[in-house]
């Protein structure tokens, strides 16, 4: 059972102000987080994706402008070329979910 958040950003992604923590449910979409993001939910600096090629953390915009998150379907692209849905990139680390939502 999910605790009590102070935000529902959408029915999978929950917000909680006292630990300004993102809660992601593993029942989430990619496509539930790109809207959100779309729909002016979460800022685009708010999430922080890898960049295999300089080792650091960016914001996803930039991180589809270098065709490491698809546009339309969130997969994510890692350093060996593999690739994986949004959710399993938040998993492994690859993508994370910071700060507090807009």
């Amino acid at each position: 059972m999910f605790a009590t958040y102070d935000q529902v950003l959408t029915f999978d992604i929950l917000f909680d102000k006292t630990s300004g923590r993102y809660e992601v449910r593993p029942e989430m979409r990619p496509a539930e987080l790109m809207a959100a993001l779309k729909q002016g939910k979460i800022h685009p600096s708010d999430i922080k994706v890898d960049d295999p090629q300089s080792g650091s953390k960016i914001d996803i915009m930039e991180a589809m402008s270098r065709g490491l998150i698809n546009k339309s379907t969130g997969e994510y692209s890692s350093a060996s070329g593999s690739k994986m849905n949004i959710l399993q990139a938040i998993k492994v680390g690859a993508v994370a979910i910071v700060g507090a939502p807009v």
